[in-house]
């Protein structure tokens, strides 16, 4: 989720902030609520419209998701998060190969950006690369904090895959 960063009350950014804390409370249609308040304070608010999306698709509802993410793109096409965040739900809805597109391109903006490696390491491995899975995990988790709470299962993961190419 984007931050607050250095937005004021004029150009939605008080709303943008209630959106986020309602999001972290669990509240995902008081979330949609606060970013729409946002956007309608300031339209091009490319923050808003992929929080906005991670709401949505929170609810369940992939398509306002991705027309979320789509527009983000379309202000500000070097949106990382952006691009993550639709290709999660692409491959949720098992559009692997739009996901493995949004994951590269994730990944060219913000060469370091574990979760996108991670995601796309995911994909690999449900797709059966195994090879091309092991690579992006252990960047993943090279790369992701020490603290990081998806790191047992990241891990656990890469383990079966070296697991399984040892037994052929």
């Amino acid at each position: 989720m984007i931050s607050l960063a250095a937005c004021r009350a004029a150009d939605g950014g008080q709303s943008f902030a209630q959106g986020n804390e309602r999001f972290d409370a669990g509240d995902f249609q008081g979330a949609i609520e606060g970013y729409t308040e946002a956007l309608e304070a300031n339209p091009a608010f490319a923050g808003a419209l992929n929080n906005r999306g991670l709401a949505w698709a929170a609810r369940g509802d992939s398509d306002r998701a991705i027309a979320d993410y789509n527009s983000c793109l379309a202000l500000q096409s070097s949106f990382p998060e952006a691009f993550y965040n639709r290709g999660v739900v692409r491959f949720h809805l098992g559009r692997r190969a739009e996901a493995l597109l949004d994951f590269t391109e994730a990944l060219r903006l913000h060469p370091g950006y574990a979760r996108a490696q991670a995601a796309r390491g995911l994909l690999f491995a449900a797709s059966g690369d195994r090879e091309r899975a092991i690579a992006d995990l252990k960047k993943a988790l090279e790369s992701g904090p020490a603290d990081w709470s998806e790191r047992p299962a990241l891990q656990a993961e890469l383990d079966k895959l070296e697991r399984a190419g040892d037994e052929k």
